[in-house]
């Protein structure tokens, strides 16, 4: 992932950007190297509730060696459940928005050999009881906890559309096996399922008719169309003025 982010930073020079992930993508290489670039690529993921943070190594002495970290602090469970926790309205999973609870603090992560990054960890709490409360962090602790909160869930309609595209679409059903057929196929079937979107959309409410190509929100009644043999049937109807049933 480290690789990944470097690569978008050297096409994108003027660009600064916050990349949100779950757990997987929040370990502590990908979080120092992301505080070393500060200045353009914030990553916020997911925190353990047991993860151990410490606060800053004290000054040196003069004797022996310096210390590389400060005394530890509590944990986020630990400190949210003692926080006070304040109200506030958030961006939600789906787009909409969400009263919720939040609870922040600041600390830095460590791991042996790899040295400190500082953080700010938020927990949040839905207030409707839906949701389980969650701990995130940022490495920017400037970040505000409503922004922290809405960052995380603004990724969920991105993680959904490409479960969908995998459940509906079929590309790892594809009989190319080498990387340069997969890396061609794969853009090819979303780009065209994405043009046949866009152009149903496009029809007059009387021409459309049998099944829709809305098939990645994955509601009831709509059947999946089997990989790309069916979105080209759908786009040609589509092009033609109907939809087939």
């Amino acid at each position: 992932m480290c690789r990944l982010r470097r690569l978008l930073l050297l096409r994108f020079p003027g660009r600064r950007f916050v990349s949100a992930g779950d757990r997987g993508y929040g370990a502590h290489e990908v979080a120092r190297f992301c505080r070393r670039r500060r200045g353009r690529l914030t990553p916020v993921s997911q925190l353990r509730p047991d993860a151990n943070l410490v606060g800053p190594p004290p000054p040196y002495a003069g004797a022996g060696r310096p210390r590389v970290k400060g005394p530890a602090l509590p944990k986020p469970r630990q400190a949210a459940a003692a926080a006070r926790r304040r109200r506030t309205t958030v961006g939600w999973y789906g787009g909409g928005t969400r009263r919720v609870e939040v609870a922040a603090g600041t600390g830095r992560r460590y791991k042996s050999g790899r040295g400190l990054v500082p953080l700010r960890w938020v927990f949040v709490r839905d207030r409707s009881g839906t949701h389980r409360g969650e701990y995130l962090y940022a490495t920017d602790p400037a970040l505000l906890p409503e922004a922290v909160v809405g960052y995380s869930t603004g990724r969920w309609s991105i993680e959904t559309t490409f479960q969908g595209m995998r459940s509906c679409l079929g590309p790892e059903r594809t009989r190319g096996w080498c990387a340069r057929a997969v890396l061609r196929a794969a853009p090819c079937l979303l780009g065209l399922y994405s043009a046949v979107a866009v152009l149903y959309r496009a029809l007059p409410e009387s021409k459309r008719s049998g099944q829709r190509p809305g098939l990645l929100r994955g509601s009831p009644g709509e059947r999946p169309v089997p990989g790309a043999a069916g979105v080209e049937a759908v786009g040609a109807a589509a092009l033609a003025g109907q939809v087939p049933g």
